[in-house]
């Protein structure tokens, strides 16, 4: 097919361009918790890994975490570069809509949103704890969770909501198109995304383009480009009584809030816009081409 390079996206990819044997450059792109989590903890992960970065001629991915963790899986500090996957602005900015009045969101309910999975390493039941509290103090609010799938641990979340007496402060609206999102986005008040592990997430930078304040773990990939500007809140691993505390804050100061927004905008414009980072993708591609 007179390929001339080959992009691996994620470990199995990776992995799977290792056995080429034609004179193709490889290009490995791995995905966080491949490299961040499995192949850290896994001898299978990390022996594919190993091969992934020996065959691959450039590495990229979006967090000096995620570079320094690929070190210790035989990656070479050589021709291995940080590229954000970067956010489409044309898709993804502050707009108005009417999704709270669709979704019977009387006026002075709040409305939160979390678009992360629902998997335990999301910690979506921490979210359920946090809101409790908010429950307790008598706030008005709802929040939606997204998600492609759930399974038996969605069953559990549900079973959680029940107890705590969430039914009617919970909206579960499952998978939700991508070029949906933005309307999700700007209709919330907040967005809360508190994994228990991550690099350099999509979705929190998604928001932060609907110019949205959003709530995340203080995770180590968080301080590399968000430092600039006091442009999000940053909540200890699994702690529902600081998530708890800085969704208050934020639904009770305005102008926290409306800096938190402001900030945020400015920094994802600067560093995570989708075509100035594919920009130098293709840069990078052309380059090993050229070299090749």
């Amino acid at each position: 097919e007179n390929i001339e390079v080959v992009h691996a996206h994620s470990l199995y990819y990776g992995y799977l361009a290792s056995f080429l044997k034609a004179k193709v450059p490889v290009i490995f792109t791995p995905m966080g918790s491949d490299i961040i989590i499995h192949a850290q903890n896994n001898y299978i992960y990390r022996y594919m890994a190993h091969q992934a970065f020996l065959k691959a001629k450039v590495v990229t991915g979006d967090s000096l975490l995620k570079q320094k963790r690929g070190y210790k899986l035989g990656a070479k500090a050589e021709k291995n570069y940080i590229i954000q996957n970067g956010v489409d602005s044309s898709i993804f900015y502050p707009k108005e809509n009417s999704l709270k009045k669709e979704l019977h969101i009387d006026e002075d309910e709040l409305l939160f949103f979390s678009p992360r999975a629902i998997t335990p390493l999301y910690n979506i039941d921490i979210i359920l704890d946090a809101l409790h509290k908010l429950k307790k103090l008598n706030y008005r609010f709802k929040c939606m969770f997204s998600f492609a799938f759930g399974g038996h641990y969605h069953s559990e979340l549900k079973h959680k909501v029940s107890m705590l007496g969430l039914e009617d402060y919970v909206i579960w609206l499952g998978y939700v198109k991508y070029e949906d999102m933005p309307l999700y986005y700007n209709a919330s008040d907040l967005v809360i995304s508190v994994p228990s592990s991550d690099s350099s997430p999509k979705s929190v930078y998604e928001a932060m383009f609907c110019g949205k304040p959003v709530i995340i773990s203080d995770l180590e990939w968080s301080h590399e480009l968000l430092d600039e500007l006091e442009c999000v809140c940053r909540v200890d691993v699994r702690n529902a009584d600081q998530l708890s505390n800085s969704i208050i804050r934020l639904i009770s100061d305005s102008r926290f809030s409306e800096k938190i927004s402001k900030n945020s905008l400015q920094i994802v414009r600067k560093t995570f816009d989708y075509e100035v980072n594919m920009a130098k993708m293709e840069y990078i591609m052309l380059e090993t081409i050229s070299r090749d």
